[in-house]
């Protein structure tokens, strides 16, 4: 027989402390859950672990009342206490994370290309950005350098999407050159916006296929850690 209790971590929670709801996940398209949560503790050490787990970005979470595990972005809504009284109260959620099946191919314009990384996110409502890094060789190099000029953009990720979205393209696309046991490859970050975004939304500034060599130097430098991306200076693309 499956747990009773809500399990966030390793903190461990009735079942009476939550309340299940669902939600539309935009990114994975699917219906996702979540559980609000409503309780109380007292003494320092659970207080302390409280604590600890309303710090976190992310949790692992059970939900008893779906009995499935997953994870969960958290956060903490209020919490409160009564001088004299041993209790802290607590208001919080845990929300699964919506967030894009893998997938190791993108398509645009009809062209497959290797994927390295690929963040999905909701900037406004229903809206998604796309940012990916590719894989390309020489030709498909120069095939993606005149994509980026194009008004829009017909982008598909193999083994997610059923048809072609069409998009545009943001700026700020950078470029680098590498070597591989004598072969030269190319790493290339596009990043793609739904053609009715407002342009406030995007940075459409012209430094579209910006390159820099492997080296890089005092460039803006491309890394991808946990899924991420960021340029030097820790700035997310």
């Amino acid at each position: 027989m499956p747990s009773k209790a809500i399990q966030i971590n390793d903190l461990e929670l009735t079942r009476s402390s939550g309340n299940p709801f669902n939600f539309n996940g935009i990114l994975s398209e699917s219906i996702l859950s979540g559980i609000d949560l409503d309780f109380k503790v007292s003494g320092e050490r659970n207080v302390a672990s409280i604590e600890e787990i309303f710090r976190c970005d992310t949790v692992e979470v059970y939900d008893p009342f779906i009995d499935r595990s997953y994870t969960a972005i958290i956060r903490l809504i209020s919490s409160s206490f009564q001088a004299g009284r041993p209790e802290r109260h607590y208001r919080g959620q845990v929300k699964e994370l919506d967030r894009v099946p893998d997938f190791s191919r993108l398509e645009l314009n009809g062209q497959e290309f290797v994927l390295f990384r690929y963040k999905g996110e909701v900037i406004e409502k229903d809206k998604i950005s796309h940012h990916a890094l590719l894989k390309l060789n020489e030709e498909e190099f120069k095939i993606v350098n005149k994509m980026i000029n194009q008004d829009s953009t017909k982008m598909r990720r193999i083994g997610v999407d059923e048809e072609q979205i069409i998009l545009r393209f943001g700026g700020g696309m950078y470029w680098s050159q590498h070597e591989e046991n004598g072969q030269t490859y190319f790493k290339y970050i596009v990043k793609l916006f739904p053609l009715d975004l407002k342009p406030s939304k995007i940075n459409l500034a012209s430094e579209r296929g910006k390159g820099v060599r492997s080296t890089l130097g005092s460039c803006r430098e491309y890394h991808w850690e946990k899924g991420q991306s960021q340029t030097l200076g820790s700035e997310l693309i």
